[in-house]
């Protein structure tokens, strides 16, 4: 994701500078959904992939919302001015860094064991001291 993103940041960078308009929402939109294919293709089957493709969604609707966001904070968003775009790019790099801090883990599977194990006891009656087992 960290490279994905990194790359789609470069491509809207590049786009901005050249006065590329093309260049820029590729890079834009390539940032927003690089969550949703790391996402999904990390839990490609046979694993569960519902989990990969809700992990997908919501990466794509926090880094969406956080670059929207940013962009109507300040004036210029109509027509994507500098000061737009670089509250777009750090909102999209903090949406980057949540979804990797809270988004991008794996939950283990509960390790199942049957567990047997026997402890001998002593115990006392009136014949004596005998050894018992507890199960």
């Amino acid at each position: 994701m960290i490279v994905g993103g990194t790359l789609f940041l470069g491509v809207a960078a590049v786009g901005a500078a050249v006065d590329n308009d093309e260049l820029l929402v590729l890079g834009v939109t390539g940032s927003i959904l690089d969550g949703m294919f790391a996402h999904v293709g990390s839990y490609s089957p046979p694993k569960a992939w519902g989990i990969g493709l809700g992990k997908g969604l919501l990466s794509v609707a926090l880094r969406g919302s956080l670059a929207t966001g940013a962009c109507f904070i300040g004036a210029g968003c109509q027509e994507v001015s500098d000061a737009a775009l670089l509250r777009m790019s750090v909102a999209l790099v903090a949406g980057d860094a949540i979804d990797i801090a809270f988004l991008a883990y794996e939950t283990p599977a509960p390790d199942v064991r049957l567990s047997h194990h026997v402890a001998p006891l002593v115990s006392r009656d009136a014949l004596g001291a005998r050894w018992v087992g507890s199960f």
